[in-house]
């Protein structure tokens, strides 16, 4: 069985750049939403005509998350501890969370030809986790992935069951075909990914886990968290 993650010293990096700036992007962000959400109300109405259940079902999955994005900026706009604070872990399905964001995600994935790999292990079907906070992290990191690599690319979200410091826990990862990362990157600041990452690291620390990223021997980057494991079935 495959170790954990080492632990990190130190605190979360460029943490200072983060509690100026969120709070800002909160704000920016509530006005686009807003439409965003009208726009799709509208539409579910059938006020712009009568949709298929295909059509209904993505419109349906588009206002679930701008729900769950709008709990998110009303956090952003109170300031950075807010925005991953508190969490609230209980024993739940991780297998089926990620399937759950698999499917949020499909239409993404499709546009971009990419192709998403689901491996769950047995000793990780389950943990103990803020199930909305931990969806936050995987919809963000496998996001990332789509955006950096390329057309027809493909992405592979895993989970095992490790040994960690505390007892069993889950080591969940995310690798992409795009160009990667150093081992030594600054999630919390990196361009183009870094608000993101720093954010997923922030709330993975927030449930007592570490947070890795750098390159994946032959393909691009490599993100890697842990989470406490569960013995229990969830409820």
């Amino acid at each position: 069985m495959r170790q954990g993650l080492p632990a990190q010293q130190g605190t979360t990096p460029g943490k200072g750049a983060l509690d100026s700036v969120l709070p800002r992007l909160g704000h920016e962000l509530r006005g686009p939403l807003q439409v965003i959400k009208g726009f799709v109300e509208l539409l579910l109405a059938e006020q712009a005509g009568p949709l298929t259940a295909e059509q209904r079902r993505y419109l349906e999955e588009t206002r679930r998350s701008c729900q769950r994005l709008s709990r998110f900026v009303r956090e952003l706009s109170s300031g950075a501890e807010a925005a991953t604070a508190p969490v609230r872990p209980r024993v739940a399905s991780f297998a089926r969370l990620s399937e759950s964001v698999t499917a949020a995600l499909k239409p993404l994935l499709d546009q971009r030809r990419q192709t998403l790999r689901l491996r769950i292990a047995p000793g990780a079907a389950r943990g103990c986790f803020d199930p909305a906070r931990v969806e936050q992290v995987l919809q963000n990191l496998i996001a990332n992935a789509s955006e950096f690599s390329p057309e027809g690319g493909s992405i592979d979200l895993e989970a095992e069951g490790v040994e960690g410091p505390q007892g069993v826990e889950l080591l969940v990862s995310i690798t992409d075909d795009g160009p990667g990362l150093p081992e030594t990157c600054n999630a919390a600041v990196r361009p183009g990914r870094g608000l993101g990452l720093g954010i997923c690291r922030a709330i993975v620390a927030a449930h007592g886990g570490r947070f890795e990223t750098g390159r994946a021997r032959g393909r691009g980057a490599r993100v890697s968290f842990t989470l406490a494991g569960a013995a229990e079935e969830p409820a």
